[in-house]
């Protein structure tokens, strides 16, 4: 430690204000770590006193259906100076996600792009929830129509123009 980055015999930089592991210079980040990281939890802040202009997300279900989720592979060799994992991934393309939702993509100095996927939570409950109202609207329906199907089959019962089979009757 010479007082402003740790010396070159170490893995952790500092520049007075932001850190990085594995990686010289942190950047704009406050913690930059090359590599994998791995944490026995991480919580974000996210108290109503914090926030304002607070308003729920809207058509979600068609945003999630504009997204694609992936399996790739990294280009270890292409930059090596990532510490990228190797083997089958799994996620999706900052570009293509950044024109659904641009609020979850960021973009660094280098012009390379990463999605906060924990941000992403809140469109997949609306969209939950709007697949679900749009579900039981359908139950609702269903449900009327074996209604008058139950109603019709038994008027065509009484006049004699349908033989009872229990076949006609809902399960």
């Amino acid at each position: 430690w010479n007082g402003i980055a740790w010396t070159a015999t170490s893995n952790l930089y500092h520049d007075g204000t932001n850190v990085g592991i594995s990686w010289t210079t942190p950047g704009t980040y406050k913690l930059y770590v090359n590599g994998r990281l791995k944490t026995a939890g991480i919580t974000e802040t996210s108290d109503q006193r914090l926030k304002k202009d607070v308003m729920t997300i809207g058509n979600a279900v068609s945003k999630v259906m504009q997204l694609r989720g992936i399996k790739y592979n990294l280009k270890i060799d292409e930059y090596p100076q990532y510490d990228l994992e190797e083997g089958l991934q799994v996620g999706m393309i900052a570009q293509e996600v950044e024109k659904v939702l641009p609020e979850v993509v960021d973009t660094d100095a280098e012009g390379f792009k990463s999605i906060e996927y924990s941000h992403m939570v809140a469109l997949l409950v609306e969209a939950i929830k709007e697949q679900q109202q749009t579900i039981e609207q359908l139950q609702s329906v269903n449900n009327s129509q074996q209604t008058r199907i139950d109603n019709l089959t038994n008027v065509l019962i009484e006049a004699g123009m349908l033989k009872f089979e229990p076949r006609f009757l809902p399960p």
